[in-house]
């Protein structure tokens, strides 16, 4: 919608991805830490109410914009349309880091202590299988929605000013009235699950004195990289450090200059949706085969896209006719590869920290996945032509490699150790 409001700059779209990029990256561990300290439902009603709230203001927001701005203009900026923006941002990223912080706490806290409740009652219960499809299921239907909320909202948006004005009320009407119902099914799990309604013990370092951003930000990072789990995660982090994807704004705008239509984009981004919702049908059967091994089965993952972004970079350096559509089928075909890597992510996170600890080790994590994110951003602006556009192919398989690299070396050295000394959250339920 910002491009529409402002066709002939990307400025706006940077500025709104950068903030929310930034914010992610200073905020997440400190909002990580309150979520190990605060009751589960809490956490979950905020996360409802803030987030859908946040897109109903925004499309309101931009309405106003839409109707201040003159899109023709090569300069629309005015001051009414310069403070319209700024609340924009501030209530776009505001609902962008709650809505990762109420993900942090489903994913990687109400899983485990599900898994743990339903094992308690019923020993015949394998808690590996019942993790494992738990996550899949969470990643199917977040994956499904990612596919689909794109074309719903370009549907409603596509037409004359009338039809988008309709569309973005009909978003706004929509998040307002499906807040109470999500967060009366979350109230729902919380009252079915004991688990979930013990309170979540405060850590010793818990004071008001070291309460304020910077130094549980600094406390985060230090944590994070002395758990076990650190060249596990910042492996998964480097995955970030890439500009191949089928919606990443670089690559979309290098196909663009290569002349690939919308519709083929269109396609290939369906396709790569529909292949990472196939990722999460057999990541069960994958780890089954791997005899209830997550490890494995996740390196097993992560080799194969090694493997697809290896190809694409060598077909970079040969630069052939077909480099482009070579790029995108390779792109399609990762996905199957990239999201069982995500959920033996997930898998590792929740089986290996402490519960109390979990929240803020993934939110850190998360905000490394930003930062990596904005290097590679960084570098776009540096190589911004579309001759440039090998060198960040290279770095993106540069990255995948250190990614590669990482895991094998967590793997050899530091796995086998945690495994002798039984130490990490869920071990004992978790074999």
């Amino acid at each position: 919608m910002l491009v529409d409001i402002f066709p002939f700059t990307l400025l706006p779209t940077a500025i709104f991805v950068f903030f929310t990029g930034l914010s992610k990256a200073v905020l997440l561990p400190f909002l990580g830490r309150l979520v190990d300290s605060t009751d589960r439902l809490r956490v979950a009603k905020i996360g409802s109410f803030v987030q859908n709230g946040g897109i109903a203001i925004s499309m309101l927001l931009l309405y106003a914009l839409d109707v201040l701005t003159d899109s023709r203009s090569r300069h629309p900026w005015t001051f009414g349309s310069v403070l319209l923006f700024g609340i924009f941002l501030i209530v776009g990223v505001t609902g962008d880091v709650i809505s990762s912080v109420a993900t942090i706490n489903v994913e990687k806290n109400w899983v485990m202590i599900i898994v743990e409740d339903m094992c308690a009652s019923d020993p015949t219960i394998n808690p590996i299988e019942l993790q494992t499809h738990l996550n899949s299921i969470m990643r199917r239907v977040d994956l499904t929605a990612k596919m689909t909320s794109p074309l719903v909202i370009g549907l409603l948006l596509t037409g004359g000013r009338s039809t988008v004005v309709r569309g973005l009320l009909a978003v706004g009407g929509w998040s307002i009235l499906t807040a109470w119902p999500v967060y009366a099914l979350w109230r729902g799990v919380y009252d079915t699950y004991p688990g979930l309604r013990v309170k979540p013990v405060p850590t010793s370092a818990d004071t008001p004195a070291k309460n304020n951003v910077l130094a549980v930000l600094w406390r985060s990072w230090k944590m994070y990289s002395r758990d076990p789990v650190f060249l596990a995660s910042i492996s998964f982090c480097f995955l970030h450090f890439t500009v191949l994807s089928d919606h990443h704004p670089l690559t979309t705008a290098f196909l663009a200059e290569e002349n690939i239509s919308a519709l083929a984009l269109g396609i290939a981004r369906a396709a790569g949706s529909v292949t990472g919702i196939l990722a999460t049908a057999v990541w069960p059967t994958v780890v089954k085969t791997c005899n209830d091994d997550n490890v494995r089965a996740g390196s097993l993952a992560l080799w194969a896209f090694w493997g697809c972004v290896t190809l694409i970079a060598v077909e970079f350096a040969f630069h052939t006719p077909i480099e482009t559509v070579f790029m995108l089928t390779m792109i399609v075909i990762s996905r199957l590869f990239l999201w069982q890597v995500d959920l033996f992510n997930v898998a590792i996170i929740q089986r290996f920290v402490p519960q109390n600890e979990r929240s803020e080790i993934t939110a850190t994590q998360v905000a490394t996945c930003q930062l990596l994110e904005m290097l590679m951003g960084l570098f776009g602006m540096l190589l911004s032509r579309p001759a440039d556009f090998k060198y960040l192919v290279w770095l993106s398989a540069g990255g995948i490699s250190a990614s590669l690299a990482l895991l094998l070396l967590w793997q050899r050295f530091v796995l086998p150790r945690m495994l002798r000394g039984r130490t990490g959250a869920g071990l004992t339920l978790l074999p």
